[in-house]
């Protein structure tokens, strides 16, 4: 995440932008039974944090995201990523009015020092099994790939997205605006 964009900034500023202009897309002012969208910021590396839980204050959501950066660390663990991710939407609050929770997973790399299933498989197997896990709990699960082609398991991510089309490719930091606004149209169907 400390690489830097073709814009000069580092691919994590990037994407702490693209999640702020995601944010901003989201109607977080309770409607008039009290009900409003709800974000959670989770981070990932070796382990996985919830840095903000599920919340309607855009305010601590900001500085949850701009808080990410100090935790930047060695490790892909996709499957704590997706389990954190799951336990941060189950600890809220149900919003109601048949909104499905949704998570967005941003990865920059290729996942590492995930373990395989006991009884044998791979990685991908273990995040497969966290996938399914969200999926089952009704989550529906959005993947962004960050990055050199090379650094990124498009197939992986498409798997572990909800449908092959709730995964989006960002080359580079600077795409992942236009990855996010395009993310926000499938997340509240305004595509």
């Amino acid at each position: 995440m400390e690489r830097l964009t073709r814009g000069g900034r580092s691919k994590h500023a990037a994407a702490v932008e693209a999640a702020r202009s995601f944010l901003g897309q989201m109607d977080l002012r309770p409607d008039e039974e009290g009900r409003a969208d709800r974000a959670a910021v989770v981070g990932f590396n070796d382990t996985a944090w919830t840095e903000v839980p599920l919340t309607e204050n855009l305010d601590a959501l900001a500085a949850g995201l701009a808080g990410l950066e100090r935790r930047i660390a060695q490790g892909t663990r996709l499957d704590l990523a997706l389990a954190e991710g799951q336990r941060a939407l189950a600890a809220g609050r149900p919003r109601g009015g048949g909104v499905a929770p949704v998570i967005i997973l941003l990865t920059d790399g290729l996942p590492n020092r995930v373990p395989t299933p006991t009884g044998g498989g791979t990685q991908e197997d273990s995040i497969l099994a966290a996938a399914a896990a969200a999926k089952s709990a009704g989550s529906r699960l959005f993947t962004v790939g960050l990055g050199e082609a090379s650094d990124v398991l498009d197939q992986l991510l498409r798997a572990v997205a909800s449908s092959p089309e709730d995964y989006a490719f960002a080359p580079d930091g600077e795409d992942l605006a236009a990855v996010y606004k395009r993310l926000a149209g499938r997340v509240y169907g305004c595509e």
